[in-house]
């Protein structure tokens, strides 16, 4: 853990960025949840997700792979979030920004290796852009806000919008 991180049963209150890990300390159910109160910058590497990652009014910036081994959500209030290529794990629904009023950049999206019942959920009331790709998913949901996809949205995807 980085200096000034704490954990207390299923949920990590970190003070400080995560600049020098690839996971999350743990992350082995949706109901983890992990907060940075001063934002998470993670620059090189991959990490993995598997629960719910915030930080209230901070960015969150992660500039490699982001991989989901499970359900989880990124939340940033007024905050950034900037992901890499995020890969989704099988039968995961990944949300980004929900009730988050942040801009929001995506690279691109695509599931893991080899993974079926893959869902994104967009949901910031900010601007959403996908630099890159979505393909292989599911179903991607908008919520809510304005998304740009400046890359290829995959055939077979199913587009839902509103909650």
């Amino acid at each position: 853990f980085p200096a000034g991180a704490c954990v207390s049963g299923a949920t990590s209150l970190m003070t400080t960025g995560l600049a020098t890990f690839g996971a999350l300390p743990n992350p082995d159910s949706e109901a983890d949840a992990f907060e940075f109160l001063g934002g998470l910058t993670r620059t090189g590497g991959a990490t993995t997700l598997f629960g719910v990652l915030t930080a209230a009014n901070a960015d969150v910036q992660i500039s490699g792979n982001l991989t989901t081994s499970g359900t989880s959500s990124i939340t940033a209030g007024s905050g950034l979030i900037s992901l890499g290529a995020v890969l989704i794990g099988s039968n995961t629904t990944l949300s980004i920004g929900l009730g988050s009023s942040g801009p929001v950049s995506i690279s691109s999206v695509q599931p893991a290796t080899v993974a079926t019942g893959t869902s994104l959920r967009l949901g910031s009331s900010g601007t959403t852009t996908v630099s890159g790709t979505v393909s292989g998913l599911s179903t991607l949901q908008v919520d809510r806000g304005n998304v740009t996809f400046n890359g290829a949205v995959g055939t077979g995807i199913v587009v839902a919008f509103g909650s």
